[in-house]
């Protein structure tokens, strides 16, 4: 049986502790709107890595709100919350209506070792979304903003699950995006060791595809 469908990885215990959304910690609450009164916290979703919980609240005038926070732990989990409050945030400020939204990360008070990242709550269904919506809102995206300064990438790493990833801001689009994929394909090979038929995929998508747009 592959590792990747093997339920005895799958099922393994995760490794941050559950007491970690056993309560909100003061550095969540900090985060959250001046007034806010919280009621309770319990599980909810499910991570390979991380602590995941829906908190319930009560605002200032009184109306019931919930949050989602993820938490992480180590020097891993401070990059994984920094990257993705960053990310969130500027989907955001852009386009408010494509993402959750996002109300601060940090590093727990009680446990040092412990860092979060939290949004607002969204029930998610097993309903399959109409095949037009999300490619419209991408595209819709797309052409709401344009970089500021005129620069390409993203000046915080993000991350596909655990796997890092690094898109550096420069002045071209090519060098960025170039860039971003080496990265990807460098931590494929440290983590599963050199195969040569991903080596010859490698070559061929990285001369093939950037070989027009660099030739001079």
């Amino acid at each position: 049986m592959a590792p990747s469908t093997d339920p005895s990885i799958w099922n393994q215990e995760i490794a941050v502790p559950a007491e970690v959304i056993s309560y909100v910690d003061d550095a969540v609450k900090a985060k959250m709107p001046e007034g806010t009164q919280v009621l309770s916290i319990a599980p909810s979703g499910s991570s390979y890595w991380a602590r995941t919980a829906k908190i319930a609240t009560l605002d200032s005038e009184g109306n019931e709100v919930f949050y989602f926070i993820k938490a992480h732990q180590g020097e891993t989990g401070h990059s994984l919350v920094l990257g993705e409050y960053h990310s969130m945030n500027t989907l955001w400020t852009v386009m408010p209506e494509l993402v959750a939204r996002p109300y601060g990360y940090g590093t727990y008070e009680k446990m040092e070792d412990v860092h979060f990242f939290l949004c607002s709550f969204h029930e998610l269904t097993d309903d399959i979304p109409d095949i037009d919506d999300f490619p419209a809102l991408v595209a819709k995206l797309h052409k709401a903003q344009t970089s500021p300064d005129g620069t390409f990438g993203f000046p915080y790493e993000t991350f596909g699950g655990r796997l890092p990833q690094l898109f550096p801001v420069t002045d071209s689009w090519e060098t960025t995006f170039k860039s971003g994929l080496e990265r990807i394909f460098d931590s494929e090979e440290n983590t599963h060791g050199h195969d040569e038929d991903m080596a010859q995929l490698r070559k061929g998508i990285m001369e093939k595809s950037f070989h027009g747009l660099f030739a001079p």
